[in-house]
This record gives structure tokens, sequence and C-alpha cells, in this order.
């Protein structure tokens, strides 16, 4: 395995920073500290803390759009593809660390609206766009039936985030079983191959 770069060292490091603690909170100096690389090479990497943090949205978001579209891709079948979806989407966004990163966001983007805007950009809406895209395709190939895949994107995202994910990003639900994430999974693409099948 290749050793990682002192620019993902720093991204590492400052992106559990910024986790725990928020971005107003947390210093140039702890991040260099938490690396530990000097604070002349942290600023050769990243001009000032808002470029850093920007670059942490960018990195995370960037890992886990390229797992959703792999999982796309890797379905034999509409079912298989949208099940994949689902189920990577679940995972990642109820691991412990992407909930405290969205309660992070949200608790930025009043005084940051510019972070929560690079967010939404980088994260969410990419989301949307490989789904839509792939819903874009299923129509072409006149699998289903769809009007407005963009909607029909926002419906499928609704549908597998449900309540679950907010009792999560509340902190009510501590864990969420490997079978509990399969069977709303399936039952939602069921539900939507269902409604909009041809």
């Amino acid at each position: 395995m290749a050793q990682a770069s002192k620019r993902e060292n720093i991204l590492e490091a400052a992106g559990i920073l910024f986790m725990n603690q928020g971005f107003q909170s947390v210093s140039m100096d702890q991040i260099a500290a938490a690396v530990p690389v000097s604070k002349p090479t942290l600023y050769a990497h990243f001009k000032d803390k808002r470029e850093l943090f920007s670059a942490v949205i960018s990195a995370r978001c960037a890992v886990f759009i390229s797992s959703l579209q792999a999982g796309v891709e890797a379905g034999k079948t509409p079912e298989q593809a949208l099940y994949n979806f689902a189920r990577d989407f679940l995972d990642v966004t109820l691991a412990k660390e992407s909930l405290q990163f969205h309660r992070t966001m949200v608790g930025e983007s009043v005084t940051f609206p510019e972070m929560a805007e690079l967010f939404y950009e980088t994260g969410p809406l990419q989301v949307k766009k490989v789904l839509q895209n792939y819903f874009d395709t299923l129509n072409q190939k006149k699998i289903v039936l769809i009007d407005d895949t963009a909607l029909a994107a926002d419906i499928f995202l609704s549908m597998v985030k449900g309540h679950t994910h907010l009792k999560c990003l509340l902190g009510i639900t501590k864990d969420v079983p490997a079978e509990e994430r399969d069977f709303i999974a399936r039952e939602t693409v069921r539900f939507f191959i269902k409604g909009y099948s041809v």
C-alpha cells in the first residue's frame, strides 16, 4: 500500500478535528500538531483554515460519490444497481463519522453559508446527480417511465433515508443493524421499481 501523502495526512487530521470541535474552535496550530507538521508546511499546502476546510469537504464527498457510482455500475439489473446504491448510501450516511460531519455542517451553516453551499454542491447534489443520470439511462432503455428524473431521485433518496437518518442524526437511534439496512434498501427498490415500471 502506498504511503499517504503529507496533504492527505493533513486532510485526515483536520477532518477529525473539524468534526469533533467544529470549524471555529479548531486552530491551524492544533491541526499542525495533530498531523504532525510544521506550520510553514501546513501553510504551504493551504493558505488558510477556510481553504483547508473546503478541501476536507471536497475530499470526503469525492470518496462517497465514487463509492456510490461504483455500486450502480456493478449492478447487473436495475434492482441490483439501485439496491447497491441504497445500501451504500445508508452505510455511509449512517456511519458515526458521517453523522458528526453532517452535524458540523449544519452548525456552521449560519456563520459560514459558503461552506454549507460547498458541502451541498460537492456532496448531496452529486449524490442526486448519480441517481438522476442512472434514471435517465433506464428511461432511454425504456425499462422505466419517469417524467422527471430529478424529482424521482429526490423521492428515492427520501425513501431510503426516511426517519432512520433523522433519528440517528439526533442521537435517538445509536445503531441500525445490517439486516434493517438491507430491508430498507430492498423495500425502497421494490416500491420504486413497481411505481415506475413501464
